[in-house]
């Protein structure tokens, strides 16, 4: 093996050892980046039920209330 080849050979392990650096650091980033959104989604879903409840509670406010005003308007006529 003369030195040509054999400074090849390490050249192409250095470039290999290299691309496997990069595909670890970009598969942890991956999965940082898949965890947060995992996160989010359930944060997500959460206010949207809480939104929907709020919703929910203020309609039967609102209809509690026309209803108690229908009540005082058939004892005290305008």
């Amino acid at each position: 093996m003369d030195g040509q080849s054999y400074d090849d050979d390490e050249n192409i392990k250095e470039q290999i050892k290299n691309a496997l650096h990069q595909v670890e650091e970009k598969t942890k980033n991956r999965d940082a980046i898949q965890a947060e959104t995992q996160t989010k989604k359930v944060s997500f879903k959460d206010c949207g039920q809480e939104v929907r409840a709020a919703i929910t509670a203020e309609r039967a406010a609102s209809d509690l209330l026309k209803s108690k005003r229908q009540e005082m308007d058939s004892v005290h006529p305008k």
